[in-house]
C-alpha cells in the first residue's frame, strides 16, 4: 500500500518496510530529520544527498515530524480525561514520524 504525504514524502509497505521516505531516491525521512536535529545546515544535507533531498523537501519531512497525521496510537485502552480547570488540562501529545 502507497500513501503520498505531500509532494516529497511518500510511505510505501514495499518500500524500506513502510517507514516514511523521500519520493524517488528512497533515502529514509528519520536520516534526514536526524541530520537535521543535529545542527547540520539544510545546504550541507542536500549537498550531502547529492541534490536527491532538496530544501523544500527537508521543509515537508519537518512539518510531518510535528504533525498528527503520522502519529500512531498506543497500545491499550485510551483513557478518559477530566477538565476541572484550565490547569488540569492534559499535554498534547509529541508528534513524531514512528522510528525517529
Amino acid at each position: 500500500m502507497r500513501k503520498a504525504l505531500g509532494r516529497h514524502v511518500v510511505v510505501d509497505t514495499k518500500i524500506c518496510h513502510g517507514q516514511p521516505t523521500f519520493r524517488g531516491p528512497r533515502i529514509l525521512v528519520s536520516d534526514v530529520l536526524e541530520q537535521v536535529a543535529d545542527g547540520m545546515a539544510w545546504e550541507d544535507i542536500e549537498d550531502q544527498w547529492r541534490g536527491a533531498v532538496n530544501q523544500k523537501a527537508i521543509a515537508k519531512a519537518v512539518r510531518l515530524a510535528f504533525s498528527p497525521c503520522l502519529r500512531r496510537p498506543r497500545s491499550g485502552s485510551i483513557p478518559t480525561v477530566k477538565r476541572s480547570t484550565m490547569t488540569d488540562r492534559p499535554r498534547q501529545p509529541r508528534c513524531r514520524i514512528e522510528g525517529i
